[in-house]
């Protein structure tokens, strides 16, 4: 009984297979009705859902592109729109000959703009800026060159002058002459005439003083003179040679080189011509002080028989008349 029961299962289950479409295992015809699995063979077991099966993205990344396409050519056209409006469609509605852009720069920009509205040109101030060289509120620049031709209507480009920036002096004394030209050329100042001059209190190459005056606000690229120093004018030298000279020269040069004529001497000399000098001291070539006193020994010439000549006061001999 046993093989009959399997028997006629096998045989209920080949029936089952014929009136199936195919799902491979021919449980039931019902079983058609119900969603399957998808990758297998068999039908969905009853009470559950089907599994969620995920949407392609290419159609979301297709729309953003075709967004993205139409944006893009929207700006275009926007920008080819203005264009053509500037340069075609503005001029042939505007119409008339052309107009030749005339020279605006170094004209108060009252005066530059009336004439551009009698030409029948607009105008337009871009921008003011500091000169050193152009008034304030006078032409600097323009961005359409003189001698441009243009169409009625055009607008003038301007830059107007802000006048001289002013800047303040700085103090450069005592610096040296190099730092100093140094510190005036990045303050915007210009090195004027450089003059020289001793002093004993500021070191040699240093800057004594400064015109103008330090402190003072003034244009931009204004000149300042500067006086250096030397250092210490030379105070001491070599003793020249006063022997052959007479007196009177004697005199004149020892106040030369600001030195003192002290007591003078008179001897008697077969070489020496009388009232020439026939010593002096210091000797040559000794060094010597500004303000130093130096003495000589004077001439009367070869001996005739015991003469003498009147002691001045102060002591020494006069020398004789004919050597005054």
């Amino acid at each position: 009984m046993g093989y009959d029961w399997l028997t006629n299962r096998n045989k209920r289950w080949r029936m089952n297979d014929q009136k199936d479409s195919g799902t491979g295992f021919g449980l039931d015809s019902q079983s058609q009705d119900r969603p399957k699995f998808e990758g297998f063979g068999f039908d969905e077991p009853a009470g559950q859902p089907a599994p969620l099966t995920k949407k392609p993205r290419s159609g979301k990344l297709a729309r953003l592109r075709t967004v993205l396409l139409y944006i893009g050519l929207a700006v275009g056209a926007l920008v080819v729109g203005m264009l053509l409006a500037n340069f075609i469609i503005m001029p042939l509605l505007v119409g008339g000959e052309e107009v030749e852009v005339p020279d605006l720069t170094n004209m108060s920009f009252e005066a530059a703009s009336s004439q551009l509205v009698e030409m029948g040109l607009n105008y337009e101030k871009v921008a003011e800026e500091y000169s050193a060289d152009v008034p304030a509120g006078y032409v600097v620049s323009q961005r359409q060159e003189p001698g441009m031709n243009v169409r009625p209507g055009r607008i003038i480009e301007l830059t107007v002058s802000a006048g001289s920036e002013d800047v303040r002096i700085p103090n450069v004394t005592k610096m040296s002459q190099r730092q100093a030209e140094d510190v005036l050329r990045r303050a915007g100042l210009v090195v004027g005439k450089v003059r020289e001059s001793y002093d004993p209190n500021v070191p040699e190459g240093s800057v004594i003083g400064q015109n103008p005056e330090p402190g003072r606000e003034v244009p931009r690229g204004t000149r300042i003179d500067l006086l250096v120093s030397l250092g210490s004018e030379e105070t001491t030298f070599k003793m020249p040679n006063l022997v052959g000279a007479d007196y009177r020269t004697a005199v004149s040069r020892v106040s030369t080189w600001e030195l003192v004529m002290g007591d003078t001497t008179f001897e008697f000399s077969s070489s020496i011509p009388p009232g020439h000098i026939i010593r002096q001291s210091p000797e040559v070539g000794a060094t010597v002080v500004r303000g130093d006193t130096v003495t000589v020994v004077i001439s009367k010439g070869p001996p005739t028989g015991g003469e003498t000549v009147p002691t001045p006061e102060g002591g020494g001999e006069t020398p004789p008349p004919d050597t005054f």
